[in-house]
């Protein structure tokens, strides 16, 4: 779950938000959902990104639910939250066909076009897919490589290796994208180990 930091609940519903978060790294899943539940409904929104991740997830006592997942994260796009954003654009990307029906690559553009400008790692690494195998628009290798060099610029890891990827296929770039992509795989593979073998770090693939 995200910190208080970046959430920062009213003060009377600290102790619940810690309450869930300690639930959610037991596994007890059902039991954080029943918490953030009650934080959502007294105005704490930042409860709907992290009920979202559940739904997606499903797992410790709650059964996968999307529809319900997406309707999390849609509630709190009005309101500006970068990380339900990016959520969303995970379910209409599909990379891993994981999301049944959601795939919709003009919806994902939709939602990525207005923080193109931020350096937000998660984004910048989904337009550079999206340029590079064309999804939705006409695939552009220049234009690709120009969001993974924003993105690893960002610490992103994959976006690294997808650039060194590129460039490796390129003579006059072979080298450079050799060293790159194994920096990436490298990098990759320690932030994996700190983690645990979990892929939930904005760093790795699309995620906030």
């Amino acid at each position: 779950m995200r910190q208080l930091k970046e959430i920062v609940p009213p003060e009377c519903w600290r102790d619940k938000w810690i309450e869930a978060s300690e639930l959610f790294q037991q596994e007890d899943r059902k039991g954080a959902l029943a918490i953030l539940k009650e934080l959502a409904d007294r105005g704490v929104y930042g409860a709907y990104f992290e009920m979202g991740r559940i739904y997606e997830q499903g797992k410790g006592g709650v059964t996968k639910d999307l529809k319900r997942a997406k309707a999390c994260y849609e509630t709190l796009l009005d309101l500006g939250d970068i990380g339900a954003r990016i959520a969303l654009v995970r379910m209409y990307l599909d990379i891993h066909n994981s999301y049944g029906d959601m795939r919709d690559y003009s919806k994902a553009m939709e939602l990525l076009t207005p923080i193109q400008s931020l350096e937000e790692p998660g984004a910048l690494y989904a337009l550079g897919l999206i340029y590079e195998h064309g999804w939705g628009v006409q695939s552009d290798r220049s234009e690709a490589i120009h969001y993974y060099e924003r993105s690893s610029d960002a610490e992103h890891v994959l976006a690294l290796m997808r650039l060194g990827f590129l460039l490796m296929k390129q003579p006059s770039t072979f080298f450079r994208g050799v060293k790159l992509w194994a920096k990436g795989y490298c990098r990759h593979a320690r932030i994996v180990w700190e983690l645990h073998g979990s892929n939930e770090d904005r760093r790795l693939g699309i995620y906030w």
